[in-house]
């Protein structure tokens, strides 16, 4: 299961671990917090935490695997061998688009937000100008990446952290703020209770809250530019998700830029390498899967990024509105893609003895149980972003995405097959 041009093996353990939290910590999570609190309360708590945990079982699943059998095509790899070539080509084109559609919507966000201290400049100028400048990261070499996105990561999750610490110091002397309401654990519950909207409330919350861990996956996708996978891509997924899950607070306008155009590196990173591993399988052009001599899918981090010059577009004529509409068309994909990994691991772990699952170097926890756990959870995720409007219409017009993908799939081997007769 190796690519046929192997990738430079150049990231290390603290490199991955901010990829990952760069995927998953971008604007969206920022700006989402307060519509979650506004549909569940304090009790929005709950469902971060219920998610946390059944985000870090998928993550377990795909890291049995990813440590197995590192390759940089990561769960779509692995559903191409041991589920289907078509599910793997399914999987492949889906997360790509994820993270084209989601980093359209990154750099949309970019401008937004460099309006506060230019509020004369088009917002496309500044997505045109983020793109640039993170296509140029990822074209130069995979270290120089992870170096990048290391220290944009760094910059929110200490100011994360810092606001923690400050929320807990207020707390502890008391601070009265402007509105004469002292700042105390007492607010949790004494205005409307701990379940203001209802313990369904908790529930209703968890899709929005899961679509805010999507990106966590990414880690899978440097499997194959990882020094040593056996021990950096276990330390990295245990310690990844408990870093992500304190990004529930603070909003200052420089931390969501840097944590944007983390996001949108991390975005690009993740989406070049997926197209570099769907070409090595002769599911994408040819050419997409040819290497520098730095290892760097050029080819692949070009194609994305042009299609990404779509958002640029979007920002230039619905300025407004934009956001919204690019990330709401990213939830169901992330959820598509756990489910792949979950059910991939079921499948791999299938084609494996006693003695070989005794030798995994890094099991899944509750196997198999978990993961039929997982993935009734996921259901719950599906059926609670119908009711959520920023997430409806992804859940409604996603189907239609993969019967395109199924179609154009056996579209291209019939076409193979005439060719090679």
């Amino acid at each position: 299961m190796n690519n046929e041009e192997e990738l430079s093996r150049s990231l290390k353990s603290r490199h991955i671990q901010m990829i990952a939290i760069g995927g998953s910590v971008g604007v969206g999570l920022f700006l989402a917090s307060s519509k979650m609190i506004e549909i569940a309360g304090p009790s929005v708590l709950l469902s971060f935490s219920i998610t946390g945990f059944m985000v870090y079982l998928i993550m377990r699943s795909l890291g049995e695997m990813s440590v197995q059998y590192p390759v940089s095509g990561s769960f779509s790899a692995y559903a191409n061998e041991f589920w289907s070539p078509l599910v793997g080509y399914v999987t492949g084109w889906s997360y790509w688009f994820l993270w084209a559609f989601g980093v359209m919507a990154e750099i949309t966000a970019i401008g937004t937000c460099m309006k506060y201290w230019f509020p004369n400049i088009p917002i496309w100028v500044w997505a045109l100008a983020s793109l640039v400048m993170l296509t140029l990261i990822n074209l130069v070499d995979v270290k120089f990446f992870g170096e990048f996105e290391f220290w944009f990561s760094i910059v929110k999750v200490v100011t994360i952290i810092a606001f923690i610490i400050l929320g807990f110091a207020l707390i502890i002397i008391n601070f009265v703020n402007s509105g004469f309401r002292e700042i105390e654990f007492s607010n949790l519950w004494t205005h409307g209770g701990f379940f203001p909207k209802g313990i369904l409330s908790v529930i209703l919350a968890i899709g929005p809250v899961s679509i805010t861990f999507i990106g966590l996956e990414s880690v899978g996708l440097t499997a194959g530019e990882t020094k040593n996978p056996e021990k950096e891509l276990p330390s990295a997924i245990n310690k990844v998700l408990l870093m992500a899950c304190m990004s529930a607070a603070g909003i200052i306008n420089f931390v969501i830029i840097t944590s944007t155009l983390s996001a949108c590196n991390s975005g690009i990173f993740s989406s070049s390498r997926m197209v570099h591993t769907l070409a090595s399988q002769d599911c994408a052009p040819r050419f997409l899967s040819k290497l520098n001599e730095k290892s760097v899918p050029v080819a692949a981090t070009l194609f994305s990024a042009v299609f990404m010059l779509i958002g640029v577009g979007i920002s230039f004529f619905f300025p407004e509105g934009a956001f919204n509409l690019l990330l709401g068309m990213c939830g169901m994909a992330g959820v598509f893609i756990w489910m792949v990994i979950l059910i991939t691991q079921i499948k791999f772990r299938k084609t494996l003895d006693s003695e070989a699952v005794s030798e995994l170097k890094y099991k899944s926890l509750w196997f198999p149980r978990a993961n039929y756990v997982c993935l009734g959870f996921l259901a719950v995720v599906v059926i609670t972003c119908l009711f959520s409007p920023a997430h409806r219409l992804s859940a409604l017009t996603f189907p239609i995405w993969l019967l395109v993908l199924v179609g154009s799939y056996y579209i291209q081997k019939r076409i193979k097959e005439k060719i090679h007769g």
